[in-house]
């Protein structure tokens, strides 16, 4: 499939951004947006967009002034060539096909560049797969051993800041390679090549959790919880070596083809920095104090409150993120509709998500002893299955925690007599006023104090 073009239009003037196949770009004024747009009424991340089947499917993220079709706002929405919708004031329309100057989603390419991606000796690169905000990551074949592979190469960039690059990415190559966890991405090699740093890494075939969720939504619970054990894994692994991630996030997660997960990413781990991405950063860490692995267990606590509810547990922009984290519960996952375990629901909001880190498992190894505890539905379908009455098993409501047995048995007859009670002193009331009636000399309290 050839790409596509978004031309948008921005007080006045048009811009044109290539989109590639199966790619998805976000839109908003955030410098470390795929397409940035320089437009008040455009959100720092407005929307996602992602070119497929011949159409650019639009997830909002959320925006203050929204995504709309036809005048109305909508969640999400899908063009084909030709239409058009609005992001706040700016008006984005789909493009089949490009004749014109481009501007891409992606760093220009220097021109010995192939169409796919850089040239990286003893490689052959197919396809770009995604960017993140240092490097772009490619699928690629190493040619020596015919495998293929994802090639993460660095940005360019210049003077200081280009070093301080550089050496983040080795460090994140020697961290990860200390590492050997099936629940860790593996890192095979890295090196440069016509002055292009690369780091060649396994190919983990489903794409990243943040795609999964914007293509297709939340997550069930049973998938959520099987990711939770994955991701507790892989940090118990990395805390092991001495390492804590600082930055566990959906985009830093890779979904295996069957929904198994590999955390990814080792970069902040390695030098030492406390940096992160602030809706999945746990309050020492924005306070920059001495941080340990449990910093990690906050992000994934934020992470799979993402995957279960779509969004991270706070939104809005920077300041009002980085307040709640210091100051805000996080809001119910049930008060929104979402079907999870109750005692699955109280490790992640109350436990994983505490504001003291001293109120969260104390590491890894806890958090894995506290999810094989859990109680579930599952849990108790099969103890009855194996002849338990589950008699010691506590609430598995998927909801709320339901009141105890003989509390709804006591209050139900309470009700019920409370009736019968009302009833029948209406009827006695009604046939002493109806004495009255016929026999008007009768005296009723006279009758009664009999």
């Amino acid at each position: 499939m050839t790409p596509a073009v978004l031309t948008l239009r921005v007080q006045g003037r048009s811009q044109r951004h290539e989109l590639q196949p199966g790619e998805l770009v976000t839109i908003g004024r955030s410098s470390g947006c795929g397409i940035r747009v320089a437009d008040a009424s455009v959100s720092r991340e407005h929307c996602v967009a992602i070119y497929s089947d011949g159409k650019v499917c639009i997830n909002d993220l959320q925006s203050t002034h929204g995504l709309l079709q036809d005048g109305e706002r909508v969640a999400r929405l899908e063009l084909a060539p030709g239409q058009e919708c609005r992001l706040g004031s700016v008006t984005a329309r789909f493009e089949a096909a490009a004749p014109g100057p481009v501007h891409s989603s992606t760093p220009a390419a220097a021109p010995e560049e192939p169409a796919a991606g850089p040239a990286i000796e003893g490689y052959r690169v197919l396809e770009r797969l995604g960017e993140g905000g240092f490097g772009a990551v490619y699928r690629a074949q190493h040619l020596q051993l015919n495998r293929t592979v994802a090639l993460k190469v660095l940005k360019p960039s210049e003077g200081a800041e280009h070093d301080q690059r550089i050496q983040a990415f080795l460090a994140e190559a020697r961290a990860a390679a200390r590492l050997s966890d099936p629940h860790l991405v593996q890192v095979y090699d890295v090196g440069q090549s016509g002055g292009a740093h690369y780091l060649s890494m396994e190919l983990v075939a489903g794409g990243s959790l943040a795609q999964r969720i914007r293509r297709d939504g939340p997550l069930d619970w049973e998938h959520a919880l099987r990711l939770l054990r994955d991701l507790a894994q892989a940090l118990k692994a990395a805390h092991a070596a001495g390492l804590v991630h600082r930055d566990v996030k959906p985009g830093n997660v890779l979904l295996t083809a069957d929904g198994a997960a590999k955390l990814t990413d080792l970069g902040l781990a390695a030098v030492d920095t406390h940096a992160g991405t602030l809706a999945y950063m746990a309050p020492e860490q924005l306070r920059k104090e001495p941080l340990d692995g449990r910093v990690d267990l906050y992000g994934l606590g934020c992470t799979i409150y993402t995957a279960l509810a779509g969004h991270a547990p706070f939104r809005g922009e920077r300041r009002e993120i980085a307040s709640a984290q210091f100051r805000q519960p996080p809001p119910s996952l049930l008060d929104q509709g979402v079907v999870v375990p109750y005692q699955l629901h109280q490790l992640i909001l109350h436990s994983m998500l505490a504001k003291q880190r001293e109120d969260r498992p104390a590491n890894a190894d806890e958090l894995l002893r506290r999810i094989d505890r859990l109680v579930l539905p599952s849990n108790l379908a099969a103890a009855r299955r194996d002849g338990d009455d589950g008699a010691d098993y506590p609430s598995v409501a998927p909801t709320r925690p339901a009141r105890p047995r003989k509390q709804k048995e006591l209050s139900a007859r309470i009700a019920a007599e409370a009736v019968v009670f009302s009833m029948i002193a209406a009827v006695v009331i009604a046939i002493l006023l109806l004495l009255k009636v016929l026999s008007p000399e009768l005296d009723i309290y006279r009758l009664i104090g009999r």
